[in-house]
């Protein structure tokens, strides 16, 4: 069955006359070249603790400059395309973020705020911890149309292609006083038998010097892959990780090696580090027990005796190896694992094994990162693209301050985010998180461990019966917390996230459209945008087609609505569909299905919204936009900001953070007013 609802209308004849596909692309990529010439004007304010100006460096991209010092800087002829900031002096801990540089023509200038440096001193320390990491299977030979079209890592070239791979994410990792991911692979040259399990994974020995180049101190192995290839495989691992220093925790020869905690120094602070995994295995046993080698299991009176003996010494952060996979909600046996290591005395949870973000929470005062998804790793679902990196600052024995620092894989590149990307997943991470106010700020994932400050407004709105609105914010601070009107009201979430073709990271490449199939019929244009920098623009050659999809599957639940604006050329049409796939997103349900068509009726943009309904339960989809020419001439399409938009009902007022993006009212009167209560989320 499918309901459909539709409003579109678009657009303007593109073409003053008759021009070529050819033409058109050399247009295009002209404009293009001319939008990234632009220079950028990029200033801030450096700062320290307490709000005095510092004459830090600041480094943007390739520019440097140095901050007077009142702590003002000023940089000209910024290139623009996202870029790493990183501001630094004498005495303090360097902050890093992510300035969005890839800004629309209009835009000459970019102010990046405050920044504010933390003192170095005694008593303090930066821990930066990721989630799971692997250099093996794709990155060596990719195996299906979602990976790379070339090896990642390459025979010959092993050790600097490792190095390449990390390149834009070691600023971070090196940042910190120490740095820890959870190496989910067995370390070897591929040789050897693995155990009968569903998948085995092995990463070169090269991609150890990689992580240790990049500014990896240690890992845990507590988890179901240390033991793919047996007892021979764990002891390579542990050998090629000794043999560069890079310490670990979590698996063993036998079950009291397992369990043995790292002791680890750092700002005058001792730290212990324990890592356990909870899966048992199914035909091979994978956790250690007795005189048998393997990970540490995730036993909540292994939990206790370990946690509370590293106590006594140090610092103890736990990384807990659990979950359901591709999940963004804690099981129950999550939370007791993390409960049984802070009521054994605990000061950092950490988790992983589900390869995708999960939220934060606060339990008696101990913060819990429950996934932080995946660092490095081959995998191509879409709800495994964007992982967190954990920056945790402790003081005093204590957990002072963190921040979360938003990555994403880029055909398994840990990218840093930036843009959209960056901001979703803020407002992801702080709708699932508990107990603790996670937020975007500045550049940056806030974490509020002692509660954010809410400034409260309001705004009204009007919607068409049956029509979506989107009303999210631009402040990606500020949330919807309440909608109140005399109708039946939906709120939405945007599922697809990417539809606005902006970038989405800061990498060496700029509007490359990461998630779409694109060609050279299909490319991301810099041309009349509805908003920001980008939009798709589809070129169809006389009489023909052009089509952009989605790479990936979009994973979703019952009925959904596609939406978003449209600019027709003369004589041409265009199709919104979606090919349908199981919830694993391996099995085709049915072949390309039309959602609804689009028609040019009237100049400049125009909005369309189509609602369907196929399937029930959980599915998968690979979204795809259509055009088609006249006969007579090349002729173009273009769509900008869509959304794959999930729904539910609106019962009352709900908690900042959240991921209302959309409103839609039903009923019987042709238009709603609304009124919007909002909260702007700060931590000073």
């Amino acid at each position: 069955m499918r309901t459909v609802s539709a409003a579109l209308v678009v657009l303007l004849p593109l073409l003053t006359a008759a021009e070529s596909v050819e033409e058109l692309g050399a247009k295009e990529r002209a404009a293009f070249d001319a939008w990234k010439s632009l220079p950028v004007v990029v200033t801030g304010r450096v700062v320290d603790e307490d709000g005095f100006g510092v004459a830090a460096a600041v480094v943007v991209g390739a520019k440097t400059a140095t901050a007077d010092k009142r702590g003002w800087f000023r940089l000209e002829k910024v290139e623009r395309r996202n870029a790493l900031v990183a501001a630094g002096a004498a005495g303090f801990f360097a902050e890093l973020r992510v300035a969005d540089l890839a800004l629309p023509s209009t835009a000459a200038a970019a102010d990046l705020g405050t920044i504010r440096l933390r003192a170095r001193r005694a008593g303090r320390a930066r821990l930066v911890f990721g989630g799971d990491a692997m250099m093996g299977r794709r990155f060596l030979k990719p195996d299906n149309v979602e990976a790379p079209e070339k090896p990642l890592l390459r025979t010959g070239t092993l050790a600097e292609d490792a190095v390449a791979v990390l390149r834009d994410v070691a600023p971070f990792l090196k940042a910190a006083d120490l740095t820890i991911l959870n190496l989910e692979t067995v370390v070897t040259d591929g040789s050897g038998k693995p155990v009968e399990k569903s998948y085995s994974y092995w990463t070169p020995p090269e991609a150890l010097d990689a992580l240790k180049g990049a500014g990896v101190d240690a890992v845990t192995l507590g988890n179901n892959h240390c033991w793919d290839y047996g007892e021979p495989g764990l002891k390579r691992t542990l050998d090629e990780l000794a043999s560069r220093d890079l310490k670990c925790c979590g698996a063993g020869l036998d079950e009291a090696a397992a369990r043995k905690a790292l002791f680890l120094d750092a700002g005058g602070q001792k730290f212990a580090f324990l890592s356990c995994s909870g899966i048992a295995g199914d035909a091979e046993p994978l956790q250690a027990s007795g005189r048998r080698g393997g990970a540490a299991a995730m036993a909540p009176k292994s939990i206790e005796a370990d946690v509370k003996a590293a106590a006594k010494e140090a610092l103890t952060i736990v990384a807990l190896h659990t979950g359901d996979e591709y999940s963004d909600r804690p099981t129950p046996r999550q939370k007791a694992a993390a409960k049984a290591a802070i009521d054994a005395g605990a000061s950092l949870v950490v988790g992983h094994h589900p390869h995708c973000v999960q939220g934060l929470e606060l339990e008696d005062g101990i913060l819990v990162a429950r996934s932080l998804g995946n660092f490095l790793f081959d995998q191509s679902r879409y709800q495994t693209l964007p992982g967190l990196l954990l920056v945790a600052d402790f003081e005093d024995g204590r957990l002072a301050a963190a921040r979360l620092v938003p990555i994403v894989n880029d055909d398994y590149r840990p990218r840093p985010a930036a843009g959209p990307v960056a901001r979703w997943t803020a407002r992801h991470v702080g709708a699932l998180s508990r107990g603790v106010d996670v937020f975007w700020d500045n550049g940056g994932i806030e974490v509020a461990l002692e509660g954010a400050r809410r400034a409260p407004s309001t705004r009204q709105a009007i919607l068409t019966k049956n029509l979506p609105l989107r009303v999210a914010p631009e402040d990606a601070a500020m949330f919807i917390v309440e909608a109140k009107a005399e109708a039946t009201l939906e709120a939405g979430s945007d599922a697809l996230r990417v539809g606005g073709f902006e970038d989405g990271d800061a990498d060496s490449a700029v509007l490359e459209g990461d998630v779409w199939r694109l060609s050279d019929a299909a490319r991301i244009s810099t041309q009349e945008p509805r908003s920001g920098a980008a939009c798709l623009k589809l070129t169809c050659p006389p009489g023909g087609e052009a089509v952009a999809s989605t790479r990936l599957r979009i994973p979703l639940r019952n009925g959904f609505t596609v939406a978003g604006w449209a600019r027709l050329g003369t004589g041409t049409s265009a199709t919104v569909e979606s090919e349908y796939f199981d919830r694993g997103g391996m099995e085709p349900l049915a072949k390309p299905q039309v959602e609804g068509t689009l028609t040019a009726d009237v100049p400049g943009w125009g909005f369309f919204a189509f609602d369907v309904v196929r399937y029930t339960g959980k599915f998968a989809i690979r979204l795809r936009l259509a055009a088609r020419g006249p006969k007579e001439a090349a002729a173009e399409v273009s769509f900008d900001d869509v959304a794959i938009i999930s729904w539910e009902p609106v019962k009352g007022p709900v908690p900042a953070p959240n991921e209302w993006d959309w409103l839609r009212a039903t009923g019987p009167k042709a238009t709603t007013a609304v009124t919007l209560e909002l909260e702007r989320l700060t931590k000073e």
